[in-house]
Formats: C-alpha cells, sequence, structure tokens
C-alpha cells in the first residue's frame, strides 16, 4: 500500500498538516506511536504501516486531541480512554448509514 502524500486539514481555526510516517515515534522517548499531534507545528502524524481503518480512527483521536487543546483543555485534564470515546464515537456516527441525511 502506498503511503498517502501529506494534506491540509482545518480543525477549529487551525490548519493541521497531516502526514503520514513509516515507524512513528515519540521525539523524546522513540516510543513507537499511532499518531502524533504536535501543536506548535500544527501537525498530525499518522504511522503508515495500519490497517487504512486503524489511520481513520487514529487521525480522529488526534484530532479529538486538537479540539480540546484549542478549547484550553490541558493534557493532563483528559485521559488517553476519552479521547478514543469521542474518537469511536464520531467514526461510528459518520460511518452509519443514516449520516448521509445529517445534513441538508
Amino acid at each position: 500500500m502506498a503511503t498517502p502524500r501529506p494534506f491540509k486539514l482545518r480543525v477549529g481555526a487551525i490548519d493541521y498538516t497531516v502526514s503520514y510516517v513509516k515507524d512513528l515515534r515519540d521525539p523524546d522517548s522513540g516510543t513507537p506511536l499511532f499518531g502524533l499531534l504536535m501543536n506548535s507545528t500544527s501537525s498530525i502524524s499518522i504511522e503508515a504501516n495500519m490497517a487504512v481503518q486503524a489511520q481513520r480512527q487514529t487521525l480522529w483521536h488526534e484530532i479529538m486531541h486538537a479540539f480540546l487543546f484549542q478549547a484550553g483543555v490541558r493534557a493532563e485534564e483528559h485521559s488517553e480512554r476519552q479521547i478514543d470515546v469521542l474518537a469511536f464515537g464520531v467514526m461510528g456516527i459518520l460511518n452509519s448509514p443514516g449520516a448521509k441525511h445529517m445534513l441538508p
């Protein structure tokens, strides 16, 4: 599978560059990651070596982090599990049969 090209995604009022990276790691610890939000550079990185559905869920996970950051919610005020609940919830709604009827 080819690695998708980087693209821009507006989250709130900020345009983020979304990139797919092979062997994505935490820049400080070197720990392997599925996704990484860098608010300082307005960038989201997603591990390229995952199934497409996993990449989509990870992208939504990082978008949820961006929403909370922009709302002034500090990282220590929410858990990764809470972020996953939001991301899976959004994906479930968008993938539901009735989603096409949500907007006029």
